[in-house]
């Protein structure tokens, strides 16, 4: 049995997941009992003329109000995380993944990547590449009987773009993991 509901103001943050709830078809008792409002506040939220003629402003300026929120609430709980009393009672496993998502997190913050295993993927793609395409040349010469001089020329005529296009991609993964 759900805890007695009180009255509270929406914000437009909570009236957006509401409407989006309706449009995605859920009943209105089901959505008032997700989100401890009444099935009226519910009805009330899906015909908000408000939400049905947001505009560009009013979008960002709640997206803004609820990434500023998001902030002072990591704030407090790195802050509570980071009490004295607290790590020492952590195991080192949980101090591991407590760092370690600290430094992911303020790499975001600071535009740097989290992730460098696409770099090293692609470099590995490059170079089985490379060693798959001296495998089709030797079996294309000794297959035709051609000069190694021939099929080289074929190959670089056809391949250059790839090799190119790949070279770009390995650049703009660096650029991106700096």
């Amino acid at each position: 049995m759900p805890a007695p509901r009180s009255y509270q103001q929406l914000t437009t943050g909570r009236k957006i997941v509401i409407k989006t709830m309706v449009e995605a078809g859920i009943p209105y008792r089901q959505i008032a009992a997700m989100e401890r409002v009444s099935v009226a506040t519910v009805h009330g939220v899906a015909h908000d003329n408000e939400l049905i003629e947001m505009s560009p402003e009013i979008v960002a300026k709640t997206k803004a109000a609820l990434s500023g929120r998001a902030y002072v609430l990591a704030d407090r709980s790195i802050s509570k995380a980071g009490e004295e009393t607290r790590l020492d009672k952590m195991n080192s496993y949980q101090l591991t993944v407590m760092g370690s998502i600290m430094i992911d997190k303020a790499r975001l913050m600071d535009g740097m990547s989290t992730e460098n295993l696409a770099l090293h993927t692609m470099s590995e793609r490059l170079q089985s590449g490379s060693k798959d395409l001296e495998n089709v040349k030797n079996m294309i010469i000794k297959r035709f009987q051609l000069s190694e001089s021939d099929v080289l020329e074929s190959i670089e005529k056809k391949t250059g773009a790839i090799k190119q296009e790949a070279v770009n991609d390995t650049k703009t993964v660096e650029d991106h993991a700096i």
